[in-house]
């Protein structure tokens, strides 16, 4: 994958981190996963960010707006309420981010240029955002 895809499906990911953990932050019942649903806007969108400076360095164009799978989640997170919703958004959280984990590791390793340096520099954040979402589903 080529630097600009990787920084792409990045920027589109921390795009649908950002969508769905403003939704959580407002509709959880639980104060601790509005807290991560916070931390996800926050984080997300710095990641964000920095990737859209790196596409732009690059004299590219990254697209705005969250990938597919977000948009779907967001339609059934919409449709629930209270420990429901909680659940839900913690499945889902643990199952994205064990996926943007293997992806960031793996271009981490066998990338170069500045991809590689960015991944780098997200994993931590998105392997203690895993860390998180699994210590929430076991409460």
């Amino acid at each position: 994958m080529s630097d600009y895809e990787f920084l792409k499906n990045a920027i589109r990911g921390s795009e649908s981190e950002v969508f769905l953990g403003r939704l959580a932050a407002t509709n959880a019942s639980r104060g601790d996963v509005k807290s991560f649903g916070q931390m996800l806007v926050d984080d997300h969108s710095k990641a964000r960010d920095e990737a859209r400076g790196l596409v732009q360095q690059m004299g590219m164009i990254a697209s705005n707006g969250p990938n597919s799978e977000a948009g779907e989640e967001w339609e059934t997170l919409k449709q629930l309420k209270g420990d429901a919703f909680d659940k839900e958004f913690v499945r889902y959280m643990i199952d994205d981010h064990k996926k943007d984990v293997a992806k960031f590791r793996r271009e981490a390793s066998n990338g170069r240029g500045p991809a590689q340096d960015f991944a780098s520099r997200t994993l931590p954040t998105l392997q203690k955002h895993l860390e998180m979402a699994e210590g929430l589903a076991s409460r």
